[in-house]
């Protein structure tokens, strides 16, 4: 069974990786427009940290 426990760090992971999902993609997507690779190169690493955040908040939840 799920632990319906959702305590505040738990909740700032999730909140935290949303966040960083979303900006991820604006500064992929800024950074594919205006041809910067480091800008793009940050998205990235801001996307793969968020799914990671959410990926442990799963985990976590359902720990079989």
């Amino acid at each position: 069974m799920a632990d319906v426990d959702q305590g505040p760090i738990l909740l700032a992971k999730k909140f935290g990786g949303l966040v960083l999902v979303f900006l991820g993609m604006i500064a992929a997507g800024f950074g594919y427009e205006y041809d910067s690779d480091p800008l793009m190169a940050t998205g990235a690493v801001a996307i793969i940290v968020g799914a990671g955040l959410l990926a442990l908040k799963v985990v976590r939840r359902n720990p079989n």
